[in-house]
């Protein structure tokens, strides 16, 4: 028998609970396979089949960082994935693109301070599978060129990359040889006083390979040859304990599961708890993607919740390439869900994976994202407390229903 509001809400406080105990969920650390475990236990407890795809991903140890010159000791925080470093040298400064062209052998073995204009926003990791920026990549390259024993940059907050972390983290390239750390702008603006003098730079940081797994629920009878996808991804940023992005919409595509066991529908349905979309390679996503090198054409839906279930917020839906038909069983269900509105369109998640390959998707989140973004996520700030677990369990009841009315389509 299908869970009933009050037993669903009660699954999902214990679900996020499990899933917010430590303090990050990133791919390669024990909290992240301790996640992916549950997550594993919980939905072969449903009856789903549950097929786990393994990759390989690098973990990062952070330690500290710190800058001394003239006799004193400036705080920095170490850069995610750098190499170590414990260094005496000169410190050299740039605050633009033409500024560190302009550096020759006095950047060799120095460190160098990257401030202003070319710190505004983070530099895309090279590796990253899913969009390229020639501008950062030939800042990379620069940079290598260079050959200087560390790079600290001087960063604020910048919202549309990097949320709500400040400072931001302006390299975050497990590829990235050079050992690399940050501060705020008020130590970056004591720090160019000293440029030209000598500093002693520590970074205590170290990366040392590890594994993951992405895990793939199937439910349904799978007699009608179509599949729906229904997805929110299980890890979080480094540093985060990530209830609201996105244990929450993990739980809700778990939740999902549960409330589908009890009558499996024709199609065959994907639980997806995407394992890497807040990391620098994203190995659950091109993990899964492998899995599939026939792609989607067979996929009716995807509905991909990220950002959902945050207190006193109604849930926002929007949609990618849906037909007409969809279109008005979304309507007809949302009359039925008075807390969850359509949005517009945004895509930094894994629906855009999906609508870039022309896959008709639909994503939920929060009408406050925007908010929620800029003052929550990514921060230790993002716990439990800022979710309302009934308006989670609305959005799951509700993509059950979509799930059956698109399922139930000619």
């Amino acid at each position: 028998m299908a869970p009933d509001v009050t037993s669903l809400i009660e699954s999902i406080a214990s679900d996020i609970a499990a899933l917010c105990a430590g303090p990050d969920r990133q791919p390669g650390t024990a909290q992240n396979r301790a996640a992916t475990d549950y997550a594993i236990g919980v939905l072969r407890a449903t009856g789903a089949v549950v097929t786990v795809l393994p990759f390989e991903v690098p973990e990062w140890i952070a330690g500290s960082a710190t800058l001394d010159v003239a006799g004193l000791t400036y705080p920095l925080h170490p850069g995610p994935y750098s190499a170590a470093v414990a260094h005496t040298t000169n410190l050299v400064t740039a605050a633009t693109v033409e500024d560190l062209g302009l550096l020759r052998e006095e950047a060799r073995d120095a460190v160098i301070l990257l401030h202003g204009d070319i710190a505004r926003e983070q530099l895309t990791p090279r590796a990253y599978p899913w969009y390229s920026n020639p501008a950062h990549a030939a800042i990379y390259v620069t940079l290598e060129s260079l050959a200087p024993a560390a790079i600290i940059a001087a960063t604020g907050k910048n919202p549309a990359m990097t949320a709500a972390r400040e400072p931001f983290p302006l390299i975050e390239d497990p590829a990235f040889p050079i050992p690399t750390a940050y501060c705020a702008l008020a130590e970056g603006d004591a720090l160019l006083s000293h440029a030209g003098d000598v500093v002693r730079v520590e970074i205590d940081s170290s990366v040392r390979p590890s594994s993951g797994v992405q895990p793939v629920a199937r439910i349904g009878r799978g007699t009608s040859g179509r599949r729906i996808i229904v997805a929110g991804h299980l890890d979080s940023t480094w540093g985060s304990p990530g209830a609201l992005d996105n244990a929450a919409g993990a739980v809700t595509a778990i939740s999902v599961a549960r409330l589908l066991a009890a009558d499996p529908p024709s199609a065959s349905v994907e639980i997806v708890p995407f394992n890497g979309e807040d990391h620098a390679t994203s190995p659950g996503e091109v993990a899964y993607l492998d899995a599939n090198p026939d792609g989607f054409g067979d996929v009716a839906l995807m509905i991909n919740v990220d950002g959902s279930g945050f207190r006193g917020s109604p849930a926002a839906l929007s949609s990618y390439g849906v037909s007409a038909q969809i279109d008005a069983v979304i309507d007809a269900v949302l009359a039925d869900f008075p807390d969850i509105d359509r949005g517009p369109e945004w895509f930094a998640s894994d629906h855009a994976i999906f609508a870039m390959r022309g896959v008709p998707s639909l994503a939920i989140t929060s009408r406050d994202f925007g908010d929620l973004w800029e003052s929550i996520a990514h921060t230790t700030h993002d716990v439990a407390d800022n979710l309302d677990y009934e308006l989670i369990a609305q959005v799951a009841f509700a993509i059950e229903k979509i799930i059956r009315q698109v399922d139930a389509l000619d």
